[in-house]
């Protein structure tokens, strides 16, 4: 695709008094084409309006509450983003977010994800990308378990002994995005093992997705095998 990705960032330390009291360091991507101007347009003010939410967060929110001795923490407070173009090709632009902040006592990590069409101009909703129907959601949901299942008996994964529950509460078929191999799906950090760091990812190759996929948006990117470990954390 004729588009160019550069990087943006958002980088401050606030200070209260002589000490470091938030440190921010987000960055987002710009995206530009002469032929996606509208394209770029809407995901440029897209991403630049979710920096500048988190960004406000660093540098006002956090600051107040730690002047109001809200939180009790050991400074600094760290917010940032990062962000991976997971595919970009003449049909769609795959871009995942990874958010960490540390609040009081409290480290988390999230991830964001968004599929945009390069003809509808807008985000793929869900239900546009896959069947949603319960027979279909089940299809989708027994491979990543299999795959989970694979990573759970690998001590390299470190799963929690009871990741199978975990993994079925947590799961949400609207949490994925596309990849060469065919789409990611993923459930935050924390979740099916102890670390906070990196979504755990489990990749589905179209070939496998065949029977429940919408379109042919992915039809370009078909692939024998998929993945399932660490794809696209950046965090």
């Amino acid at each position: 695709m004729s588009m160019n990705v550069s990087e943006k960032k958002l980088k401050s330390k606030v200070k209260i008094g002589e000490q470091v009291a938030v440190v921010e360091n987000i960055k987002y991507p710009f995206f530009e084409s002469e032929k996606h101007a509208k394209l770029c347009e809407k995901m440029n003010a897209f991403y630049s309006s979710i920096a500048e939410k988190y960004s406000f967060h660093a540098r006002n929110k956090l600051p107040r509450k730690i002047k109001l001795n809200r939180l009790s923490c050991k400074l600094p407070m760290t917010v940032s983003m990062n962000y991976k173009i997971a595919l970009c090709d003449e049909k769609i632009v795959s871009v995942v977010l990874d958010l960490a902040f540390s609040e009081g006592k409290n480290f988390r990590t999230r991830r964001f994800s968004q599929v945009w069409s390069v003809e509808k101009k807008d985000i793929l909703r869900i239900d546009e990308m896959l069947k949603t129907d319960r027979q279909s959601r089940k299809k989708v949901y027994s491979q990543i378990f299999s795959i989970a299942k694979d990573n759970g008996e690998n001590p390299a994964f470190g799963y929690f002994d009871d990741y199978e529950k975990k993994l079925s509460r947590s799961l949400e078929i609207e949490n994925c995005f596309a990849v060469p191999k065919g789409l990611c799906f993923f459930v935050n950090a924390g979740i099916l093992s102890p670390t906070k760091y990196g979504a755990n990812s489990f990749v589905l190759p179209i070939s496998t997705l065949r029977e429940v996929i919408k379109g042919d948006f992915l039809s370009k990117n078909d692939e024998k095998d998929g993945q399932n470990a660490d794809i696209v954390n950046n965090v």
